[in-house]
């Protein structure tokens, strides 16, 4: 099993198993190596939570991978071009939006997102604030990381 390397802000870096199975340890240049992929990550989230905001679907084609697919409300399953072609359109007009609470998880070329997006949208002639927890799927592909997989959840008001 590859070493997976859970980081979060606060810069903590977990080793839960190394290709033994016994717990891991790394070396100062690895434990660098990671802090700078936290970075790039987070980076690379702020990058798409401004793409969603902006309805930018030349930054939103170049962030997901050609098999993406995003899972949203109600459990509809979407292609990579529906929700690029829903906020280019303004059909979903997001007026603001931030991630926070993101936690990463590195498998190898793989890494796995988790956080809490909120924001404020405008949909069929109404606006109204929203919050959702989100998973993402990242891979390595040629030197940079695409999303592959993302899937929101609605967080409901008490």
């Amino acid at each position: 099993m590859t070493a997976s390397r859970h980081l979060t802000g606060a810069q903590q870096v977990e080793l839960s198993r190394s290709e033994t199975g016994r717990p891991g340890r790394c070396c100062s240049a690895h434990l660098h190596s990671i802090r700078l992929c936290d970075a790039r990550y987070r980076t690379r989230r702020v990058t798409h939570d401004e793409a969603l905001v902006a309805g930018d679907p030349v930054a939103l084609d170049r962030l997901y991978a050609d098999d993406f697919e995003y899972i949203g409300p109600g459990a509809i399953v979407r292609n990579k071009q529906q929700p690029i072609a829903s906020f280019a359109s303004a059909a979903i007009d997001l007026l603001e939006g931030k991630s926070d609470e993101v936690s990463i998880r590195l498998y190898g070329g793989t890494a796995v997102l988790t956080g809490h997006f909120k924001g404020r949208v405008r949909a069929q002639g109404r606006e109204y604030n929203f919050s959702e927890r989100y998973s993402t799927v990242c891979v390595r592909d040629r030197g940079d990381w695409k999303i592959v997989l993302e899937h929101g959840t609605v967080i409901r008001d008490p």
